[in-house]
């Protein structure tokens, strides 16, 4: 179960995301939030915030496909 302390205030907005991973990166989110003891929610937000964007705006280090490529 996950902590209280990540409870969102009732009225917090908030947007459904769904979507489709490579099995070993959601083996990684879940390990985050047991060792957290966070819900999955917050592992993607605080991940998604420690990027520091680089000179183009994509988070320096991202390996991201380029026209077509795969990851």
């Amino acid at each position: 179960m996950a902590s209280q302390q990540y409870r969102r205030p009732r009225g917090t907005p908030k947007v459904a995301l769904n979507l489709f991973v490579a099995p070993e990166v959601k083996e990684l989110i879940d390990t985050y939030s047991k060792s957290a003891n966070a819900p999955i929610w917050a592992i993607v937000e605080a991940a998604i915030r420690s990027g520091k964007p680089g000179p183009d705006g994509i988070p320096e280090g991202w390996d991201l496909p380029v026209d077509g490529d795969t990851l």
